[in-house]
């Protein structure tokens, strides 16, 4: 089955489900925020990480309130790809049905 994305420079491509897939796990090898079940861990630069430990995520509101304070901090809206990032593998990370108020 055949992908419709578009490239960084705005063109549209039409890819097989092999490379859009493969795409997505090398573009997920280099972002910016990972979970390893222990941990949420932010890396910001070469040098700092940010760790979140998982059991202090463990409702919608506590969610929110990392949002909040990550987006608080200097270096996270300095780099937009950090945000973008951590949102990412928050959701991935989080039961879908905290953010459907089936907790």
């Amino acid at each position: 089955m055949p992908f419709i994305t578009q490239n960084s420079y705005g063109q549209i491509e039409i890819i097989s489900f092999e490379e859009a897939w493969a795409r997505n796990e090398e573009r997920k090898r280099h972002r910016k925020a990972a979970f390893d079940g222990e941990y949420l861990t932010v890396y910001v630069g070469s040098s700092f990480t940010y760790d979140i430990e998982a059991e202090r995520i463990q409702s919608p509101q506590a969610a929110l309130d990392w949002v909040h304070q990550l987006s608080q901090k200097t270096w996270a809206w300095e780099d937009p790809q950090i945000m973008e990032d951590f949102l990412e593998v928050l959701f991935e990370t989080i039961p879908t049905s905290y953010w459907s108020g089936c907790v």
